[in-house]
């Protein structure tokens, strides 16, 4: 509590004129108002006390967050893997289809070659086309896993960064 000297208090006022029944209202009024909303060294250390648990929470809290996210950031890494494995059989197959299929072209070629060219700029063209595709499709999953990603990484940054804005302005107000 601040030093408040009540006395003197009283005797300035009654040198201003106060009787002495007034000054001491005045002085007990002020004294009484001073007195409730002045903190203790008792009340800052229970304050701060209570600031450091709540800090040790949330340390553990964001702990526990960056573990979730990083849990969940290498099963998205592994979802893509998977999916990059996935699309390199699925090519593969489509090239051992392809080279079996040139095969037997080649092969009706020498029977009726003349025939044949026009079907074989056609077979290549689809080919091209197929592989053109697929190509797209592999493009078009890992671009919308990596924007996934990103929009969960964002969320959960924008998340965190709330949470520090909103303890932040708690610990202001409080203090304040």
């Amino acid at each position: 509590m601040i030093g408040f000297d009540t006395l003197r208090a009283m005797e300035s006022l009654r040198d201003s004129g106060f009787e002495e029944s007034q000054a001491r209202a005045v002085v007990d009024t002020f004294k009484d108002a001073v007195a409730g909303s002045v903190a203790t060294k008792a009340d800052l250390q229970e304050v701060k006390s209570e600031l450091q648990e709540v800090k040790a929470e949330l340390q553990a809290e964001m702990q526990e967050v960056r573990t979730g996210l990083q849990a969940e950031i290498q099963e998205v890494r592994a979802e893509i893997q998977g999916v990059k494995t996935e699309l390199r059989a699925e090519m593969q197959e489509v090239r051992t289809g392809l080279q079996s299929e040139i095969q037997e072209v080649r092969a009706e070629i020498q029977e009726v070659r003349t025939g044949l060219e026009a079907s074989i700029a056609d077979l290549r063209s689809d080919v091209e086309a197929s592989i053109a595709g697929l190509r797209g499709e592999v493009e078009t999953s890992i671009a919308r896993l990596e924007a996934r990603t990103q929009r969960f990484m964002f969320g959960m940054a924008l998340g965190i960064v709330g949470l520090n804005v909103t303890l932040t302005f708690g610990l202001l107000k409080f203090f304040l």
